[in-house]
């Protein structure tokens, strides 16, 4: 069960940061960095480019940390929500995008240069369209729980209060999505 918004520990080092307090920064940041950094580097995929946004969720949480309000969720969501935003601008920006257009060409020849493991890696190439075939032909609700849950690395609980819905519904869409995309695979592949 998640802690409710009295247990928010956070909070009042948000709320120290919003009236300039460093002490409360600094707290704040070093028992929040870990896991920001982890849902940063989930959702972009690239060490360098965490660490860059890691620092500028940080500076906008200085800049920013007036527009926390306690009565409406946990400073923990506000703080992931400010950086897996930061993170979605930088993925759909037309830098990270041209940046990325080369690294399928460096993969393939990572690819031929492994020789042997060349067959592994098609086979994972056809899985991996495999999966998300079935994913897109999923009911929205339960492309969106999936979506929420793996690729942006949300919480259960905060999932839950993002769409409004208890946990246990939220987690028997996620279950009963990752049913119907295994039998979907398994489906086509008789």
């Amino acid at each position: 069960m998640s802690p409710s918004r009295k247990d928010d520990t956070l909070a009042p080092l948000l709320e120290g940061v919003a009236r300039g307090n460093r002490k409360d920064f600094r707290e704040l940041y070093d028992r929040t960095r870990r896991f920001v950094f982890t849902r940063i580097l989930r959702l972009i995929g690239d060490q360098s480019e965490a660490e860059e946004l890691l620092q500028e969720t940080y500076v906008r949480i200085w800049k920013n940390a007036s527009s926390f309000d306690r009565s409406r969720g946990r400073a923990i969501t506000w703080i992931s929500a400010l950086a897996r935003n930061l993170t979605i601008n930088r993925i759909r920006s037309a830098a990270f995008r041209a940046s990325t257009l080369q690294q399928p060409i460096e993969f393939e020849k990572d690819i031929i240069d492994q020789g042997t493991d060349v067959e592994l890696s098609m086979i994972n190439v056809q899985r991996d369209a495999e999966i998300s075939k079935q994913v897109q032909s999923l009911r929205p609700q339960y492309r969106q729980v999936l979506e929420m849950s793996y690729v942006q690395g949300l919480t259960y609980p905060e999932i839950s209060e993002t769409l409004g819905i208890p946990v246990n519904t939220l987690k028997t869409w996620i279950r009963r999505a990752i049913i119907e995309v295994r039998n979907g695979i398994e489906g086509d592949q008789e």
